[in-house]
């Protein structure tokens, strides 16, 4: 298992082109049966040389973007920002991963509005190629060509392809069995969007043009939908966030009130996608991300291809899927085909409930919408926090008198009673 700094060591490795995907594959390969660090792998393997290394793992070492805005702007001291990246990394180590911002907001040192602008600047300051505007990671050595073009020091031309309509492809951001997502930049509307590319599919491009009327906090946003050379473009917000997938197998799973208050961003955006007349038909741990400000958005709304079983691609399919979410979050694995009785019986009641309505094959027994698992997911959220609320009070309490020694009996006081006459 790679360390953080390991990760960033590999990432600039490979984008500075020292390695190829096999050559570091290799070394990964080697290093699960040792605890010698990847950077020992690679010049042992004579994939790179003492130099090479020691300088791609002082990039690797450089703090986060986010981190030096942080420090320019005087937001925390030195002290707090070597701390958060310490725990960040120790956490890394254990397969848990935190931002800094989400640390230094958990410990009061930054709010959440100001995390939210130090990342509109981390986006602005991203370095980008001059020749075909691939953005490159905070740590790019500009001596180095750029990984999708061949530019350096002015040379370099601009591959052929790389337009599709108004938008300029950036980077392939991932592959499937269907199609290309890329990072794709429009200069006139200057901004970036995930731009995914797939054959011509006439059914596919009505639902996309549909859904450029659907706006919600918790949808990526399509913005442009057409039709090019047999191919069908669809242009959505970009979201800089990591799959729930990742974010719970990197947890292994989540606490009650985390999963609660995400899955009820995800039962929002299936609302808002409902109302407009759209489905989502495809709704996985992967296409929901979570953003550093921990704001759910849902992606690929209405793009999935083939012909899936008409019960995924209707509202009480989406709905069903939102069960299978839900187990997820709270067990880290998928719903199991025969599905218990009690699948939460270490749980408050309630989240029992929820997830047996969501799953429940009996159309009588389901939620009618969205906004009904929302509402039981309210009362969720109440009950958790009110019982954490007198956990934390009950631990505050003093302690009782016989906690802290002996009690001795009052002294007697004399009685007030009449005296008896003789």
């Amino acid at each position: 298992m790679l360390s953080e700094r390991e990760r960033r060591l590999a990432d600039l490795a490979l984008r500075n082109r020292y390695l190829t995907r096999a050559q570091l594959s290799d070394c990964c390969s080697r290093k699960e049966g040792t605890a010698a660090p990847l950077q020992q792998i690679l010049v042992e393997r004579g994939y790179l040389t003492g130099g090479e290394a020691a300088e791609i793992d002082r990039l690797a070492a450089r703090a986060p973007l986010f981190a030096e805005i942080v420090r320019e702007r005087g937001l925390a001291s030195e002290g707090q920002i070597s701390d958060a990246l310490r725990l960040k990394q120790q956490l890394s180590e254990r397969n848990l991963h935190r931002y800094i911002g989400e640390i230094l907001v958990d410990r009061r040192v930054l709010s959440p509005a100001q995390v939210a602008e130090i990342l509109a600047e981390q986006a602005r300051r991203s370095p980008r190629c001059p020749v075909c505007g691939t953005r490159f990671s905070a740590a790019h050595d500009p001596r180095h060509a750029c990984p999708a073009c061949g530019h350096a020091d002015g040379a370099g031309t601009v591959l052929p392809g790389l337009r599709r309509g108004a938008w300029t492809l950036l980077e392939e951001l991932g592959r499937g069995a269907h199609g290309v997502v890329y990072r794709a930049h429009h200069e006139s509307l200057g901004r970036d969007a995930a731009l995914k590319i797939l054959p011509a599919d006439g059914p596919l491009l009505a639902r996309a043009r549909r859904g450029r009327a659907v706006e919600h906090p918790n949808l990526a946003r399509v913005l442009d939908a057409w039709a090019e050379d047999d191919e069908t473009c669809i242009a959505s917000e970009l979201v800089e966030g990591l799959p729930l997938y990742d974010h719970v197998v990197g947890n292994f799973r989540l606490s009650l009130r985390e999963a609660t208050g995400l899955l009820k961003q995800v039962a929002a955006g299936l609302a808002g996608a409902h109302r407009g007349g759209l489905v989502h038909g495809n709704l996985t741990p992967r296409n929901v991300l979570i953003t550093e400000m921990r704001e759910v958005k849902l992606t690929d709304l209405g793009v999935w291809r083939g012909d899936p079983a008409p019960a995924r691609v209707s509202v009480a399919g989406d709905l069903r899927a939102l069960g299978a979410l839900w187990h997820f979050m709270l067990r880290g694995e998928p719903p199991p085909l025969q599905e218990p009785r009690r699948p939460f019986a270490d749980l408050p009641e309630l989240a029992a409930v929820v997830f047996s309505r969501l799953r429940a094959l009996d159309a009588r027994l389901r939620y009618p919408d969205a906004d009904a698992v929302r509402a039981d997911l309210d009362r969720l959220e109440d009950a958790v926090l009110h019982e954490e609320v007198a956990a934390e009070r009950a631990a505050d309490a003093p302690l009782p008198a016989s906690a802290h020694g002996p009690v001795e009996d009052p002294p007697r006081r004399p009685s007030r009673g009449r005296r008896r006459r003789a």
